[in-house]
């Protein structure tokens, strides 16, 4: 079993630099046309030296699986090339002999979820649980860690990224009374840690951004402080900041509970009071998970050996998902049972019936859009007429409800599968919107129809933005070279480095 200091020390100083920079800038919930490929090599080719000074970042909402949004961040470049370089420089020397010195006491990996190489896959970091538990005795060992215990808890911190505290990275890297102490000295390491990470938020010192993959390792810099300062008494299992410990005694997870939130405030970090449980085991799985993978889908298979799912079959599963959606309240059934679906062989009828119910589904759930490209329209070809026509729809429904981020979605489908949608006020929604993603899929479908004079209008509107940072993307991408704002970015376009992936340039 690879220990956590054994994933992290995987990790070369370029190779932790690349993982994040070119493919930790965007997060994996935006719409498919951004990537930070071309900046990467543009640092990798080039003397940056940029300035480090502070930026605001982009701000996005991004609905989860309860039905409410969270804000998502996109940094500055500039600020986000300045920290993933210091990370990078310290990484042998600072980073990996503190990760070393916090876990090496552990008789287990606590932490599932953190940096660490994904095979072919160039990002170090994915918000998906499955490929942190490829180790499969790390797997196996957690499996057994609730046998011959009582009770199990379950817990989270409380809006854990949004809370952590800039200098409190100081207070676990050298302690408080360290820290504090030499809270001026702007030569000691952890005091430029904690400069080059307020200045992707503008010189904030509350909260860390929710998407740049940079955030997962601070975050992990207190929180594997935490794991420390409790491995000796209590072994638990931790998934960023969510946390299950199984115990002997009710009386053993109150203490662990009690705990653990005093260890957290240590950080002005806080658990999670609504969603902390103790529960008597042996431990009840989800029902709903248990009714979905006991369906009764069929025994036909197709020749390649994937069941077949026909259509009587289908009908009552998705009235069975639908029943367990709304009593439980998490629309992560809907996710889960699309993921069935989608290992399965659908006939021509249940492929209509599949459709038309996730049509239905999409404008009451916009948290689906994340799923619909990997697991409906490339898993049973789609044809882009049918997604045409969920991407009017979606937009049509979304716009009135202000939902931005599922508007962007429907332009997103119509440049990757190359149809337009008859949107009359386009523009108007758009610059309407105050939204950074949804105004530059606006402009790039409008560039794809070659409307010039409306092209023209998102040039013109671009030059107007006051707050360039909160734009910087779209006002990056739409002006041209001399209109821009900023000298580095001017840098950077010169070198024609772009923030979108080569096909929707």
């Amino acid at each position: 079993m690879k220990s956590y200091y054994q994933y992290m020390s995987e990790i070369l100083p370029d190779e932790l630099f690349e993982g994040l920079l070119g493919y930790g800038l965007f997060a994996e919930k935006l719409p498919g046309v951004f990537s930070g490929e071309s900046f990467l090599a543009y640092c990798n080719t080039h003397n940056c030296n940029f300035n480090h000074k502070s930026h605001d970042y982009v701000r996005y909402n991004a609905m989860r699986n309860t039905g409410i949004t969270r804000q998502m961040a996109i940094p500055n470049p500039i600020s986000y090339y300045c920290m993933c370089d210091f990370l990078r420089n310290n990484w042998e020397t600072n980073l990996l002999p503190y990760f070393y010195a916090k876990t090496s006491g552990q008789s287990f990996c606590y932490s599932q979820v953190h940096l660490q190489k994904i095979d072919a896959d160039k990002a170090l970091f994915h918000m998906n649980l499955d490929y942190a538990e490829k180790d499969s005795v790390l797997e196996d060992y957690c499996i057994t860690l609730p046998i011959a215990k009582r009770y199990k808890v379950t817990t989270d911190i409380s809006n854990c990224f949004p809370s952590i505290y800039s200098h409190a990275l100081s207070w676990a890297l050298v302690t408080k009374e360290v820290a504090k102490s030499n809270k001026d000295n702007k030569t000691l390491w952890y005091n430029q840690l904690d400069d080059v990470n307020i200045n992707l938020k503008n010189r904030e010192t509350n909260g860390q951004l929710i998407g740049p993959h940079t955030s997962n390792l601070i975050s992990e810099i207190i929180l594997t402080s935490v794991d420390a300062a409790l491995q000796d008494r209590y072994k638990y299992i931790r998934k960023i900041d969510d946390i299950t410990f199984y115990a002997d005694t009710y009386q053993e997870a109150e203490d662990f509970i009690n705990d653990l939130s005093k260890e957290l405030k240590n950080y002005d970090l806080l658990i999670n009071e609504k969603k902390t449980k103790i529960e008597e085991l042996p431990e009840k799985t989800d029902d709903w998970l248990i009714q979905l993978n006991g369906f009764y889908i069929g025994d036909e298979k197709t020749t390649d050996g994937k069941r077949v799912f026909r259509r009587s079959r289908l009908i009552p599963f998705l009235n069975l998902a639908t029943k367990l959606a709304d009593e439980s309240g998490n629309l992560s059934v809907y996710l889960y049972a699309i993921k069935i679906i989608s290992s399965t062989c659908l006939g021509r009828r249940a492929k209509i019936y599949y459709i038309s119910i996730l049509r239905q589904l999409l404008m009451k759930h916009t948290y689906l859009v994340h799923s619909m490209d990997d697991f409906v329209f490339s898993k049973f070809t789609v044809s882009s007429n049918e997604i045409k026509e969920i991407a009017k729809e979606l937009y049509e429904f979304s716009i009135k409800k202000r939902n931005y981020e599922a508007c962007s979605f429907a332009l997103y489908w119509s440049l990757k599968y190359n149809f337009s949608i008859d949107i009359s006020d386009l523009y108007k929604d758009a610059i309407s919107s105050n939204d950074c993603v949804f105004l530059l899929l606006a402009y790039l479908v409008t560039k794809r129809s070659g409307r010039k004079i409306e092209i023209r209008q998102y040039k013109q509107y671009a030059k107007t933005i006051i707050d360039i940072d909160r734009y910087w993307y779209f006002i990056y991408e739409t002006v041209s070279l001399p209109d821009l704002p900023d000298l580095e970015m001017r840098r950077l376009k010169r070198q024609k480095v772009s923030f979108l992936r080569d096909e929707y340039r």
